[in-house]
């Protein structure tokens, strides 16, 4: 990356570490304080709730990963490269199965 790039790219933690902690209470919020969730098993209404919290906490992990690599520079194990990488994809399958049961709930609490 030119240096305007990584400038950019340290700049968007300024935004992304509140919205992640907005995301997460978002969802938390959500699945207690409204009827979504009504009418679902114990255990799926546990994993709905906690679903964005823990894609949130997620995302912190691989923010502060990609801060390291930023701020580090060379020198990083290869090994945390991959770790980033599956942290980024536990967030996102974590925000998809919310997005889905939430959708799920919606519907089903409709009829």
């Amino acid at each position: 990356w030119q240096p305007t790039g990584v400038a950019r790219f340290k700049w968007h933690f300024t935004i992304d570490f509140p919205f992640l902690v907005s995301y997460g209470c978002f969802g938390y919020l959500l699945c207690k304080h409204t009827s979504l969730t009504l009418g679902l098993s114990t255990l799926v209404k546990s994993l709905l709730t906690w679903a964005l919290p823990f894609a949130a906490v997620m995302d912190a992990v691989e923010n502060l990963l990609h801060l390291t690599f930023v701020y580090a520079g060379k020198g990083i194990p290869a090994a945390l490269y991959f770790v980033a990488g599956t942290v980024a994809t536990i967030k996102w399958v974590s925000i998809v199965a919310f997005v889905i049961g939430a959708g799920y709930a919606r519907v089903r609490n409709a009829r």
